[in-house]
């Protein structure tokens, strides 16, 4: 799986384009819509179904002016059961994906606007 492109508002994978925001995990399914309990706010509660002990890695896309916000409760979790995160802007998750040799263990969420 590839990631195309990334601009404001839309993320081209695999020659699909999506304009909502979306979850790729390890690498092999898309889920869309990816909608936040709170919005511009992701909880434990918005990703907990894919903490199975499968994920070691979190590319957090926080948008492309980065108003998306990671929980600090969120983070706590993910470094308490050594869980790698990174929380950048959605162009920079999107380059991180895209480098990324080893995506079964991964888990990209991505905030397509602001």
């Amino acid at each position: 799986m590839k990631i195309d492109g990334y601009r404001f508002g839309n993320i081209t994978i695999d020659s699909n384009d999506y304009s909502e925001d979306l979850l790729i995990v390890r690498g092999e399914e898309i889920v869309i819509p990816w909608i936040r309990e709170k919005g511009h706010l992701c909880q434990k509660r918005d990703i907990e179904r894919y903490l199975d002990g499968s994920i070691k890695k979190i590319i957090f896309g926080r948008g492309y002016f980065l108003v998306m916000k990671i929980d600090e409760d969120l983070k706590n979790y993910l470094s308490e059961n050594g869980i790698e995160f990174v929380e950048t802007g959605s162009k920079k998750a999107v380059e991180l994906f895209n480098n990324s040799e080893d995506r079964s263990h991964l888990l990209f969420c991505i905030h397509l606007t602001c």
